[in-house]
């Protein structure tokens, strides 16, 4: 993605690393390794991936370009290849640059942290924050990162909210509460048979009312997406920073959580249980009597 203003511009890009693994079929590393080799490619997909990065990064910078470049590196954040590679275009990680130290692990199960946000050299992230597992969607920390506006474009820029939600349709709880407000919604406003009249009137209908009628149906229907996609679920984002207190506490929570859905004989995976179990020292040795 590209911020661009009159004299310079600010390129976003995310990335993703893919972790070296031979011991299954199938995973991303093999992938890519069987393509460069179709390719007459013998670099290995980790180095390949890093050159291609480099040097798509060096072809934006130049002149008051600058590059925001937030990926997974699936290797130390600081003793890694990729940035050191990275540190050579001027480019620094985020954390290290606000709080010059790198931040905490990135995956649940995880040492290291893996995962962080790049900045050239005179971009200055405005607030840097990490949250605790278990505080968004997936299996890694969020970490938010904000910019100052006039510092990545110029100043005087104007901009626009976007007014839509995002509706996380890995959650199908959410996707069908959704989708069942919307068809209530269209239904209690008979939007199916008004577009059926507007469909049938067409061909006698006056051309520019036809059109202000479509319109004005329309946005009573955008209008009703936006209603529903403000009830869908929404990320426990922005509440608490990371800290070991509150990181232990997520944890144990979550502990407990899957704890209490095997007593109710839900079918859940053990063996994150077991692991968090053991590093809080939590008696879960039978969950169905806990």
């Amino acid at each position: 993605m590209q911020l661009k203003g009159q004299t310079s511009s600010t390129c976003v890009i995310a990335a993703c690393q893919c972790a070296e693994s031979r011991t299954n079929a199938g995973t991303v590393f093999l992938q890519r390794e069987l393509y460069l080799k179709k390719c007459n490619i013998s670099t290995c997909p980790r180095s390949h991936f890093i050159q291609d990065l480099v040097h798509f990064i060096v072809s934006i910078l130049g002149g008051n370009n600058k590059v925001i470049l937030a990926v997974d590196i699936n290797e130390h954040v600081i003793e890694g290849n990729l940035p050191t590679a990275l540190k050579r275009l001027g480019l620094i990680e985020d954390h290290v640059k606000k709080f010059n130290r790198p931040g905490p692990a990135s995956h649940t199960t995880g040492s290291n942290p893996i995962d962080r946000v790049w900045v050239s050299d005179d971009v200055t992230p405005a607030e840097v924050s990490t949250f605790p597992h278990k505080f968004g969607a997936g299996d890694y920390r969020m970490i938010l990162v904000d910019f100052n506006l006039d510092q990545i474009i110029e100043q005087g820029v104007n901009t626009c909210d976007p007014s839509m939600k995002r509706l996380i349709c890995e959650n199908k709880k959410s996707v069908e509460s959704c989708n069942q407000l919307a068809w209530e919604l269209l239904k209690s406003n008979k939007v199916q048979q008004r577009l059926e009249q507007l469909e049938t009137s067409l061909a006698s209908a006056d051309l520019e009312r036809w059109c202000v009628r479509l319109k004005m149906l329309d946005e009573q229907i955008t209008g009703i997406l936006l209603h529903e996609e403000k009830k869908c679920r929404k990320l426990r984002t922005g509440e608490v920073e990371y800290s070991p207190e509150v990181s232990e506490a997520s944890e144990r929570w979550h502990a407990w959580r899957m704890a209490l859905k095997v007593s109710q004989g839900n079918r859940t995976t053990t063996r994150e249980l077991h692991r968090l179990a053991n590093k809080w020292n939590m008696d879960v040795s039978n969950p169905r009597n806990t």
